[in-house]
């Protein structure tokens, strides 16, 4: 039976002041050292700090060229290369998301729950909230998002469940895929609408390097906020024709 061990203890650092040298010259020699990131903590708070500083202070020393990322709330971390942020963000704590990405580097946006107003994946809410993630991520300059579970159905609806079907609609609320009898993944209508929100993402970049102000507004009239959004399917449609047009030579 394994036991815990601080990562503030002597045993802990004897233990990855070996696996850590090692762990950095396998993703060197395998090639992966740029495409790898470290998780180092669940969700760390700032209550974390202390604890969390010390255990990223010993990736620094034993295995410097290893990134990290993390799903956090919390500004008083350290040594991030990513800092993944929950969705659920307002104009209110907008200027403590900007000074963490000074000392993170890239914003990633964390989406595991929020949802109502909020743009997601789940198969209750409209599509166009599932296309804007993209938009979402041009609009406040973060390249990309972490999305715990990509076929997994965890529960969060709080309904009874009194039949099979009602257990299928709560764990498909989250899935993204599924899979077949013969173990194969399935599309979904929502995998399909994302990759159509990440070919806008990619338009917009297009029209940024030709005409940023233009590419904003075009954004912006969607996107109004993390929470605000125009889901009218003809605007939208009137918006992306435009965003077309204006990449027209």
């Amino acid at each position: 039976m394994h036991e815990k061990v601080r990562a503030d203890k002597a045993e802990a650092e004897r233990y990855l002041s070996q696996f850590l040298p090692a762990l950095q010259a396998h993703l060197e020699q395998k090639g992966w050292i740029d495409i790898y990131y470290q998780h180092i903590w669940d969700e760390p708070e700032d209550a974390h700090q202390e604890l969390y500083n010390k255990t990223m202070a010993m990736l620094g020393q034993y295995a410097p060229k290893i990134k990290t990322i993390e799903a956090t709330h919390s500004s008083q971390i350290q040594r991030l290369r990513s800092w993944c942020r929950s969705c659920r963000i307002s104009g209110s704590n907008m200027t403590s998301i900007k000074n963490c990405r000074k000392k993170a580097g890239d914003l990633v946006l964390h989406r595991l729950r929020p949802n109502g107003s909020y743009a997601n994946r789940f198969l209750d809410l409209h599509l166009l909230k599932v296309r804007y993630l993209h938009w979402l991520n041009f609009r406040y300059n973060a390249p990309g998002f972490l999305e715990w579970g990509y076929n997994c159905g965890e529960i969060f609806l709080p309904i009874r469940i009194s039949t099979p079907a009602d257990l299928w609609v709560r764990c498909a609320r989250r899935f993204l895929c599924s899979v077949s009898d013969a173990g194969r993944a399935l599309d979904s209508i929502r995998w399909e609408t994302e990759r159509d929100g990440i070919e806008d993402y990619e338009l917009l970049m297009l029209l940024q390097a030709k005409d940023p102000k233009k590419a904003e507004a075009i954004c912006s009239s969607m996107i109004r906020g993390f929470d605000k959004y125009d889901v009218d399917i003809g605007r939208f449609r009137a918006a992306r024709l435009k965003l077309l047009q204006s990449l027209e030579p």
